[in-house]
């Protein structure tokens, strides 16, 4: 949900709950405000209905008693209202009244009247205490309020489910951070910084990769054939010979094959027996060639540096964390070792918002597999997008991240995203 969309929400709701706050307050003030002029009119109103019919001598007393409910009317006004003639009741509001008791004093909201009448000789007293704020208003004010704040409730939560299961993932937060996304131009050393800091379990990124990034670089190529006849003026290295070992195959997620009568790329094999993991001059090769098929699928790719530092690869507890990460990837020959003190990882098909949720996840816990030691942990992530982009090019990427990353304690993961939009327009214009 984005963060302008919530503010103008909240502003709305604001003004909404304040409505019907101030519509409560305002109706029952004014009700109350009025209610003594309504109250006189109320009962003189009554007291003219009733004469009229204590003046009429040819009905009988049920008519009469017929006629005197028709002049009250409804009774919600009424707290009390009791009619004698000669010292006889003769009409009794409510029926459990106690006409012994004090009829003055109900209520502060009890506006009592008296009146006297002299009808055809016979003495007609009319008492009646009317609600200067009636109960039955204070109720329907209040359910108008209620509903208004209750519809605003409703879509709110509606709101909250939506964004939970159709907006964007959560990412499962480190303890006391803050998640970082570069934009920069690598080979300028240009770095811009843009900090997200979100709440509690919730980590929303945004990354921009600027225009001149894309035009400074020449490891970009616009199609599969043109990346495999033209070179960087950076990539130094030969093109794979196809009889060498160091081409690996194609298939997907096939371990390396090693062609007969090949020369051995290194003395100790395809792994390293201190990680497990592949040597890191297998590296360039294996992701050049996921690179290129994750091209050729329409499949983004995930790049993961972990550096472990404080930790040698001869530590019994490294050996953990490389089990561990052996079964987060699935597959070894996916893991390479890098530099002195890093891991390298590949994930087929992952996003840069899923990217940095895993790399997260992988962080806290190797923290608590290493917790004795005590290490710095720090991941840096890019993907491919939807770039043809060089291997070269990502690790260059993930590197710079790792190293925003040192920078800030707070945040021991840092991805890299390139902008979808500026990079159409760099294939368009070149």
């Amino acid at each position: 949900m984005k963060k302008s969309f919530i503010i103008v929400y909240s502003l709305i709701v604001s003004i909404v709950l304040i409505f019907a706050i101030s519509y409560f307050a305002v109706s029952i003030y004014n009700e109350n405000n009025h209610g003594e002029l309504r109250t006189e009119l109320r009962f003189e109103k009554i007291v003219t209905g009733i004469k009229t019919t204590y003046e009429k001598n040819n009905i009988s007393s049920s008519e009469k008693n017929r006629q005197i409910q028709n002049t009250i009317g409804d009774t919600k006004d009424f707290s009390y209202l009791v009619i004698t003639v000669d010292g006889q009741p003769s009409y009794v509001f409510p029926d459990t009244l106690d006409l012994n008791s004090s009829l003055q004093n109900t209520s502060k909201l009890v506006i009592p009247y008296n009146r006297t009448l002299k009808i055809n000789g016979s003495l007609v007293i009319i008492s009646a205490g009317l609600y200067s704020l009636r109960p039955s208003s204070i109720f329907d004010y209040a359910k108008i309020s209620f509903f208004i704040i209750l519809i605003v409730a409703l879509i709110t939560i509606i709101l909250i489910i939506y964004n939970n299961h159709f907006g964007k993932e959560k990412v499962k937060s480190i303890p006391v951070r803050t998640q970082k996304i570069i934009t920069e131009d690598i080979e300028d050393e240009e770095d811009v910084y843009e900090y997200d800091e979100e709440k509690e379990d919730e980590a929303e990124v945004e990354v921009k990769e600027e225009a001149d990034e894309l035009e400074n670089s020449d490891e970009i190529v616009e199609e599969k054939a043109a990346s495999e006849e033209k070179e960087t003026e950076k990539d130094v290295s030969p093109e794979p010979i196809p009889n060498k070992t160091e081409e690996l195959p194609l298939k997907d997620f096939e371990p390396v094959e090693i062609i007969p009568n090949a020369e051995p790329v290194h003395e100790n094999g395809l792994f390293s027996p201190d990680t497990g993991f592949g040597w890191e001059s297998y590296l360039m090769t294996r992701l050049e060639n996921e690179l290129n098929r994750a091209t050729a699928s329409e499949l983004d790719l995930a790049l993961f540096i972990i550096k472990l530092d404080g930790l040698g690869r001869k530590n019994p507890i490294m050996k953990k964390i490389c089990e561990y990460l052996t079964v987060e990837f699935q597959f070894k020959d996916l893991l390479f070792e890098y530099k002195d003190d890093s891991i390298c990882g590949l994930k087929i098909s992952m996003n840069i918002d899923n990217a940095i949720t895993f790399a997260e996840k992988l962080v806290a816990e190797i923290k608590n597999i290493a917790a004795e030691e005590a290490p710095t942990i720090l991941a840096g992530v890019t993907t491919r997008g939807i770039r043809m982009v060089s291997g070269e090019r990502l690790l260059k990427e993930a590197d710079e991240a790792v190293k925003h990353a040192a920078e800030d304690p707070k945040c021991p993961v840092v991805g890299f995203r390139a902008d979808a939009v500026k990079y159409r327009k760099f294939l368009e214009t070149n």
